[in-house]
């Protein structure tokens, strides 16, 4: 009575059935079982990269192979971009030929998932392949480009987290600390900045997606966000602090239309702008798709001097001239999560410490004792350097409560001194 079962393992044969679902064809003896291993195997790889790659996140995926029939049924969920207008079913085979009954997303997810059953036909050909894809939600498409998708917050009952908030910043001597909030601006009204400034709030930036009410909207995942965010700021301004204007971009929308409104925008109302990359962390686990290539980030650096009030963290900001590259900050800023794991910045999910088991001073040291992050680089690790991502965000914890530890991360040669691996 003392042990504790497997809630899903408990299950298994009775009331739930198991997510891989094959078996060896009774004439081969068994024979074909390293057959059927590798095909689930691999089945599961291009899946995982096909959702990876539009920006998409697998919740589940079932592989059911009968061995009288030879027929694969491949069931995913989770979500992909395009408009998705309820639960669906996809449904492909080897050639093609069925019709679909209900085309409710747009055409490039269609012809996606249609070259995925391509791809494992060809190679697992004569088998028939039938692909059943349920998604349970959407991102939000804009002539082809995808946009992130968070997910919708949860109204908050009476005032528990803003006392929550006040007692945190409280906490907090304003004497000899600089504070500044990061916000959605959904419930920042007149009051609520009245009272952040009471605490000595300094500054609060407010996040917007879109000069267009309804893509806002649709990547908040909230009605009237648009509108409440555009207020957020002038309460900000009018309360005495400093308004800033949290801009998201990557190679999605870098020099587009969409992008130069929100920077026209920030101009006319004479905020300050914070850029932040695209970063393949999060919801954009492994998407280096969105990554700044070579072009968007000199199109980045040109408009700094059109645009005097652009915020980076690795542009020098005395610089007067607006061309100097301070380079990239991990480790210089460090990222403390409730639990005190200390991270190497919130985008790298990679831990170096906890201020609750070793002094700040021994954390840090343990950093900059990566040559990745003690060695100067004028690119943003998280989301500029398609080596450091490839190599080490992929293998990194998926988010700041799930950190990977550094010496699991990397090598022996990684490190300038050996023994901080230990």
């Amino acid at each position: 009575m003392g042990q504790k079962a497997h809630s899903t393992g408990l299950r298994l044969g009775v009331a739930l059935g198991w997510d891989s679902s094959w078996s060896s064809n009774p004439a081969q003896k068994g024979q074909d079982y390293r057959h059927h291993l590798h095909m689930d195997l691999e089945i599961r790889n291009l899946i995982t990269q096909l959702f990876a790659s539009r920006n998409g996140h697998v919740g589940k995926i079932g592989v059911s192979k009968n061995p009288n029939t030879g027929i694969t049924d491949i069931s995913v969920f989770g979500y992909v971009p395009g408009k998705v207008k309820k639960k669906f079913v996809r449904r492909g085979s080897k050639d093609l030929t069925k019709p679909v009954k209900k085309p409710v997303v747009v055409q490039e997810v269609e012809d996606q998932l249609n070259r995925l059953v391509e791809v494992l036909n060809e190679k697992y050909s004569p088998e028939i392949l039938t692909l059943r894809c349920v998604l349970v939600r959407g991102l939000v498409s804009q002539k082809g480009r995808q946009f992130k998708t968070r997910r919708p917050r949860r109204r908050f009952k009476g005032k528990r987290r803003p006392k929550k908030l006040f007692e945190v910043l409280e906490a907090i001597k304003p004497e000899r600390f600089y504070m500044y909030l990061t916000t959605n601006g959904f419930y920042l009204d007149e009051p609520m900045a009245k009272k952040l400034a009471e605490y000595k709030v300094s500054r609060v930036s407010v996040s917007i997606d879109s000069m267009d009410e309804k893509i806002h909207d649709d990547i908040r995942g909230r009605k009237e966000s648009w509108k409440r965010a555009i207020a957020a700021l002038e309460h900000v301004r009018n309360a005495g602090m400093d308004p800033y204007l949290n801009i998201t971009v990557g190679h999605y929308n870098a020099n587009t239309d969409h992008f130069k409104q929100l920077l026209d925008y920030s101009k006319e109302k004479k905020y300050k702008t914070l850029l932040n990359v695209a970063v393949p962390s999060g919801m954009w686990q492994n998407a280096e798709d969105i990554i700044c290539d070579d072009k968007d980030r000199e199109y980045l650096r040109n408009i700094r001097k059109e645009y005097k009030n652009l915020i980076r963290n690795i542009w020098n900001p005395f610089d007067r001239n607006h061309e100097k590259i301070l380079g990239c900050t991990t480790v210089n800023r460090v990222y403390v999560t409730p639990i005190g794991d200390v991270l190497v910045c919130p985008y790298v999910h990679i831990k170096i410490g906890n201020i609750f088991e070793q002094s700040l001073k021994e954390i840090i040291d343990h950093g900059f004792s990566i040559k990745y992050f003690r060695n100067h680089s004028d690119l943003c690790l998280a989301g500029e350097d398609k080596s450091f991502i490839s190599n080490f965000m992929t293998k990194s914890g998926q988010s700041i409560f799930k950190p990977a530890l550094a010496k699991d991360i990397f090598a022996k040669e990684d490190f300038v001194d050996n023994a901080s691996t230990k």
